[in-house]
């Protein structure tokens, strides 16, 4: 009895020893952020800080405009390592068009978590909407009337990232609203 209880002891310490050996081993390639995360997406200046804390650690970073098939709805994808992150979108609603309105379209988004009590503006963790001024659209992107939106959707994040999706949703907004699409020359004031 006492030969098969040093045993089990001797295998007990073995076990230990080689699953520290194997834990140390793993710590030692610690995954990293192997680029830089973009300054624009699809045209539109965003600093990279706020894109950071949605983009997962990887070697290669890509952005691109997304062909959606849909009228007025404009999305620009940011991928890691060929798997999306992160998705930028501006969407054209009809006249008088709310947050509420535009959780359907993307229902990955909980629209009604924080909405702000002018109702311009609502975020979760996964993303945020956002209405954008755009005084003078160019025509090319939209002839009728009508309320832009901006929406972001991260696919990697956490009840952590709220704040952050809530100040990348209006960065986006109103780089929109300041972009040449919303104040082309020439154009009619939206009204």
């Amino acid at each position: 009895m006492h030969k098969t209880m040093r045993r089990s002891l001797t295998r007990l310490v073995l076990v230990g020893t080689l699953s520290a050996v194997a834990v140390t081993g793993c710590a030692g390639r610690e995954q990293k952020r192997e680029y830089a995360a973009p300054q624009e997406v699809c045209g539109t200046p965003v600093p990279a800080s706020l894109l950071e804390p949605f983009l997962p650690v990887g070697k290669q970073v890509r952005v691109g405009l997304a062909e959606t098939g849909g009228i007025g709805l404009r999305r620009c994808n940011v991928s890691v390592d060929g798997k999306r992150a992160l998705s930028l979108a501006t969407e054209w609603a009809g006249p008088g068009t709310d947050i509420a309105q535009m959780y359907p379209s993307w229902p990955g988004i909980d629209v009604r978590k924080h909405v702000a009590r002018d109702g311009s503006h609502s975020y979760s963790e996964e993303g945020g909407v956002s209405k954008i001024s755009c005084p003078r659209p160019d025509k090319a992107w939209r002839s009728q009337p009508g309320q832009l939106f901006a929406v972001v959707f991260a696919l990697h994040t956490g009840p952590e990232n709220e704040q952050a999706m809530q100040r990348l949703t209006a960065e986006y907004a109103r780089a929109v609203g300041r972009s040449a699409q919303c104040n082309a020359k020439g154009a009619v004031q939206a009204g």
